[in-house]
C-alpha cells in the first residue's frame, strides 16, 4: 500500500493508470513541439501538438488547459516563435520588455537613493 501511495506522488497525472497499462509508451505522451493554434467558436483555444516519437499523422488538437507535462512551456515557445516571424509583433514584444526593464531600473534607483 505504501508503494502505491509513493507511485501516485511520482505520477500526479495518473499516466500509468490511464495510458501505460494499455501499451501506450511514455514518449508518446511527451510534446515534441506545438505546430499551430486555433480558436473555436465557443472561445476555446487549442494547440496542435506534435508528439514525441510519433509521426505527424498522429498530431492532435488539445485544449489550452489540458494537464500535459510541460505544456505551458511549449505554448510559450510557440508564441515566441510566432512573434519572431512577424516584425510588428516582435516590435511590440521588444517595447514591452524594454518597459519592464526600465520599470525595474527605476525601482532599483528609487530604492537605492531613498526617493
Amino acid at each position: 500500500m505504501k508503494h502505491h501511495h509513493k507511485y501516485q506522488h511520482e505520477d500526479p497525472l495518473h499516466l500509468a493508470e490511464r495510458f501505460y497499462r494499455y501499451g501506450i509508451r511514455p514518449e508518446w505522451l511527451q510534446i515534441h513541439h506545438v505546430v499551430d493554434r486555433r480558436n473555436l467558436k465557443d472561445g476555446t483555444l487549442q494547440y496542435f501538438i506534435k508528439w514525441r516519437d510519433l509521426p505527424y499523422v498522429d498530431c492532435s488538437w488539445e485544449d489550452e488547459d489540458m494537464e500535459i507535462p510541460d505544456y505551458q512551456q511549449f505554448i510559450q515557445v510557440h508564441i515566441m516563435q510566432g512573434t519572431m516571424l512577424t516584425g510588428t509583433d516582435l516590435h511590440k514584444l521588444n517595447s514591452q520588455i524594454l518597459r519592464l526593464q526600465s520599470c525595474k531600473f527605476l525601482t532599483s534607483i528609487t530604492t537605492f537613493t531613498g526617493l
